[in-house]
């Protein structure tokens, strides 16, 4: 097993190939750096060196499971098969297009529900997730699909988002609300000097996306995941929350519990600029991962990061 300097190398790597080859492929911008940066802190709280085999529920593109593979015997990348906006899964071209592209053979890739995992019992040491319970709709047929799964001695290492992080999002509302104002004048400028028959698809998918919202929705940012509402969101995501829902159905012990997020770069500059944003966090990160494991500062955190053995 390689060394936690050589390992880091070669996730380096693997983000510079996937900035030079699959820039294509980016979520938004500074995708490949944000969610590098955010892995680096999570190796870092990782219980064990070497992760043994592991699988990655809703990995998206697949980056994460590609950097899991340097430490790991084995990775199984799964993620639901459709391109869907409201559960945030890029579907399959595009993890098939990044795995096979890197060409890493340790990493396969299964097409699946969390709810419903096609696995035998006690197959994995180690579950993996990022940002993806809060979009599953089931929860606690999951939490009983991924306790089945682990094996005895085995690890659930789980980041999710925090009440904190609800701040932002709503500023970042408003902000994009406003972001789209000059562009749909401009656009409506321009369908009025062309010809009606000749209106871009742009500003057709732009008009649509402005006119077809109610007002609750200019209010009130919409959930983020499967939450009734932004302010349910709110309510559900303090640390005490996500503990009770994700034990409520399975006997597992709480090891480790912080936050790697909590100053404002990435939130803040996310939208303004977040080339900025990511450049400083990576200054920063691993002070907020050193102090995240304080209340006060997980309290803060946009993210919370628990990891439990079975």
């Amino acid at each position: 097993m390689k060394d936690s300097q050589s390992r880091e190398e070669a996730c380096y790597q693997i983000l510079q190939s996937c900035k030079e080859n699959f820039s294509h492929l980016e979520r938004w911008p500074t995708y490949f750096d944000r969610r590098f940066f955010e892995f680096l802190s999570y190796s870092e709280l990782f219980p064990v060196s070497n992760l043994g085999n592991v699988l990655e529920l809703g990995c998206g593109i697949g980056f994460q499971s590609a950097l899991l593979s340097t430490m790991s015997e084995s990775v199984v990348a799964t993620d639901l098969p459709d391109e869907n906006m409201s559960t945030h899964s890029p579907g399959k071209i595009r993890l098939q297009s990044l795995l096979t592209g890197l060409g890493i053979e340790n990493v396969s890739h299964e097409f699946c529900s969390a709810e419903s995992l096609p696995f035998e019992d006690n197959s994995f040491d180690m579950v993996f997730s990022s940002h993806v319970l809060e979009h599953i709709p089931d929860f606690e047929s999951a939490m009983k699909e991924i306790y089945r799964v682990l094996k005895p001695n085995g690890f659930l290492f789980c980041v999710i988002p925090s009440s904190f992080d609800k701040p932002y999002a709503f500023l970042n509302h408003y902000l994009n609300l406003i972001s789209l104002i000059p562009k749909y004048i401009v656009n409506k400028l321009s369908s009025v000097k062309s010809d009606d028959n000749s209106k871009s698809s742009s500003d057709d998918k732009l008009k649509k996306n402005i006119s077809n919202r109610s007002i609750h929705y200019y209010l009130i940012p919409p959930p983020h995941g499967e939450a009734r509402s932004f302010f349910s969101e709110f309510k559900l995501w303090t640390p005490t929350n996500w503990k009770r829902r994700i034990t409520k159905e399975i006997n597992v012990s709480l090891i480790s519990q912080s936050t790697t997020q909590y100053l404002p770069f990435l939130p803040l500059f996310g939208f303004l600029n977040p080339r900025l944003g990511v450049k400083l966090h990576s200054y920063t990160r691993k002070f907020e991962r050193r102090t995240g494991k304080l209340k006060i500062f997980q309290f803060l955190g946009i993210n919370l990061v628990l990891i439990y053995k079975k």
